[in-house]
Formats: structure tokens, C-alpha cells, sequence
């Protein structure tokens, strides 16, 4: 008797819990939605990183350029100075 009443409930719940009809559509949803998001912010991140990137060189260049202008005739001062300005920038 306590085993049919305990069958009874079970099928009562799984009724109650089939008849939400999203059939997994908001877990689906959901997954999409935090995949994209993680895809957006990975994006966000590596667009920055490059950014910083070719200011950092350009600023260099510009800083060997400097440099160079300086001494007319002797180019080879424009190395050092970028690694001087890397040194303390990067």
C-alpha cells in the first residue's frame, strides 16, 4: 500500500514537471548567451592588448626618430634611445 502511494506521487510530479513545455530552451538560451558574452569580453581584451601594442611601438619609433634628429648625421643614436624608452615604459 505505502509503495503504491509513493508511485502515485512520483507520477504526479512527473506530470507537474512535463507540462512546463521549454524542453530544455532556456538552458539552450542560456549557454548561447554566456558563450558570447565570454567571446565579447575575450574580444574587448585582445582588441586593448593590441592597441597598446602599436602605440607602444609607434611612441618608440617617434623616440628613435627623436634621437636621430638631434645629432644630424649620426643615426646611430636612434637605437638606444628606443631601448631607453622601452625600458622605462614598458
Amino acid at each position: 500500500m505505502k509503495v503504491r502511494g509513493w508511485v502515485s506521487r512520483c507520477r504526479r510530479y512527473r506530470v507537474v514537471v512535463q507540462d512546463r513545455g521549454d524542453a530544455g530552451g532556456v538552458a539552450l538560451v542560456w549557454g548561447i548567451a554566456l558563450v558570447s558574452l565570454l567571446a565579447l569580453i575575450w574580444l574587448g581584451i585582445q582588441v586593448a592588448f593590441t592597441h597598446y601594442g602599436q602605440s607602444m611601438a609607434q611612441a618608440a619609433a617617434q623616440a628613435g626618430v627623436r634621437a636621430a634628429v638631434t645629432a644630424p648625421g649620426d643615426p646611430s643614436r636612434a637605437e638606444p634611445a628606443v631601448q631607453a624608452f622601452l625600458a622605462d615604459h614598458a
